[in-house]
């Protein structure tokens, strides 16, 4: 199976809605936790996590699963703010992008 068809894998099938489901909360406890010790501006979510596709299951957008769930596990009262968390306006392919600069600029340097 390619990624182009995740839409079907992740459907209205309920194993695969526990699987989104898990997928969300070890997400949205992974993104909580880089949200104290760094304290970026915001998180990036990119690559195939990014994908539309992906992101639908069930009616419920995969991403925004996430980011209702992150508030649970951060510390908000210990960086004293919620870090946003966004989709990458690079899309799917932004992972493959920030290979591709880091690797010209490797050659650069």
């Amino acid at each position: 199976m390619t990624t182009d068809r995740l839409d079907v894998l992740f459907g209205d099938h309920p194993a695969a809605q526990r699987v989104v489901a898990e997928a969300t909360e070890q997400l949205a406890l992974t993104l909580a936790q880089i949200t104290v010790l760094p304290d970026p501006q915001r998180i990036v979510v990119g690559g195939v996590m990014a994908r539309r596709s992906l992101m639908q299951c069930g009616g419920v957008a995969f991403l925004d699963a996430v980011r209702r769930r992150v508030p649970t596990y951060a510390c908000h009262a210990v960086i004293g703010h919620a870090t946003p968390v966004v989709a990458s306006e690079l899309g799917f392919d932004s992972v493959a992008i920030g290979g591709l600069a880091a690797a010209l600029q490797s050659l650069s340097e």
